[in-house]
């Protein structure tokens, strides 16, 4: 489980985009930037963040003498409009939201999972004031939770909890399982095959009919049905890190990259690697897997190799792939790699595109970590656990077409 980290606080602001007759953009060059979501009175002290589907959910706690102990829970388009938001006292331990964003779910500190879903009389456009409305609440202890605990209770304020959503409700990561929660009440609590802790929960884009939950622990990665049954397990995988996509699964592992059948957890292909790494990532039917700062892509459905970027990207996670580029965050630089033949199709020697194609200083633009990354047109796009939005242009415009 990862710590949290002490941000700096952010206020709705101007969308910001470079435009003009003419005006041909070149690769790099940033053309839109906006700051989304509401923060509560107060400094801010920490955040946790969760991406389902086309939504980026913030959870912003602010608290102390200069304001009350609270959290706002912001849904955020990936446009970087804010489409709703929710408070509750204390800070968040853990979020979760159902892939239309209609549905979030937050454990506070003090172990009561919150419910809420946005106003039945909200309009369009989205606007700040849009709140959410409380669906249902619980707390989650040994009384509700059948004997079972929340994990590292003893450091609440410090942990973040796993947490997944489907249409049906909620599912937390407990001491050693999973507990699955339906309108206010625990439903059932499972145990976890030689009591290993949840690490991760994926909810509705990790499962082929959009309900039940994927969870995965430091050498396991299992499907569990709606109803606590166990669909199907994967075992002795050394420290996996899974990425859901379409009916697949994608696992990074000590082992290399591994496609999983969604539904029947079925090996569908392997691609060896040497080193252990982040998560991969999926592009446009291309899976991405950082190595040794290497950059491997591979088809998603075959598992064929796609195209290598030996040079690398010193970035963190989403590292967001097209048919010959690599765009990642390396520390406050946007930076895109070429691949080294130049990219897919291209049968010959090292291209024009292989290394570093550009690199651009965002500190004027944007701030904090990156949590999402995906193409948009002509653009790459990156949303930050800050709020901050930018989108950059991949590569240079032809003037022909402005």
């Amino acid at each position: 489980m990862k710590r949290r980290q002490l941000l700096a606080g952010v206020v709705t602001g101007a969308v910001s985009t470079v435009a003009g007759c003419g005006y041909a953009p070149g690769g790099g060059d940033v053309r839109r930037t906006t700051q989304a979501g509401r923060s509560p009175f107060g400094p801010v002290s920490d955040v946790v963040t969760a991406t389902p589907g086309a939504y980026l959910i913030r959870a912003v706690h602010a608290g102390g003498m200069l304001g009350d102990d609270e959290t706002v829970v912001n849904v955020i388009g990936r446009d970087g409009e804010l489409r709703w938001s929710h408070e509750h006292e204390g800070r968040s331990r853990g979020v979760a939201a159902t892939m239309d964003g209609d549905r979030v779910h937050a454990l506070t500190e003090a172990g009561r999972l919150e419910t809420a879903t946005p106003d039945a009389n909200r309009t369009s456009p989205p606007r700040e004031e849009f709140e959410g409305t409380p669906a249902w609440s619980v707390t989650l202890d040994e009384s509700t939770l059948d004997g079972s605990t929340l994990p590292d209770e003893e450091e609440a304020a410090e942990e973040v909890v796993p947490i997944a959503a489907d249409a049906a409700g909620a599912y937390v990561a407990v001491d050693g399982g999973i507990a699955a929660v339906r309108d206010g009440s625990v439903a059932w609590v499972v145990e976890m095959e030689g009591g290993e802790s949840v690490t991760a929960l994926l909810g509705q884009n990790a499962v082929p009919d959009g309900t039940g939950v994927v969870a995965v622990t430091s050498s396991q990665v299992v499907s569990v049905a709606p109803d606590g049954g166990r669909r199907w397990a994967v075992d002795d995988v050394s420290s996996p890190q899974v990425t859901p996509a379409g009916d697949r699964l994608f696992v990074r592992s000590e082992d290399g990259l591994i496609a999983l059948d969604a539904g029947t957890g079925a090996v569908e292909w392997t691609v060896g690697l040497d080193a252990s790494g982040p998560a991969p990532t999926v592009t446009d039917g291309r899976v991405a897997a950082v190595e040794r700062g290497s950059i491997h892509v591979v088809d998603a459905v075959s598992g064929e190799p796609l195209w290598r970027a030996s040079a690398g990207v010193s970035a963190d996670p989403p590292v967001v792939v097209d048919e010959s580029q690599a765009y990642g965050i390396d520390r406050n630089d946007a930076v895109a790699v070429g691949a080294d033949a130049g990219g897919e199709g291209d049968d010959g020697d090292e291209g024009d595109g292989a290394g570093e194609r550009w690199r651009r200083d965002l500190d004027d633009e944007v701030s904090g970590r990156p949590v999402a990354g995906w193409l948009d047109g002509e653009t790459v796009a990156f949303a930050f656990d800050t709020g901050s939005f930018v989108w950059l242009q991949r590569r240079q415009a032809d003037r022909g077409l402005l």
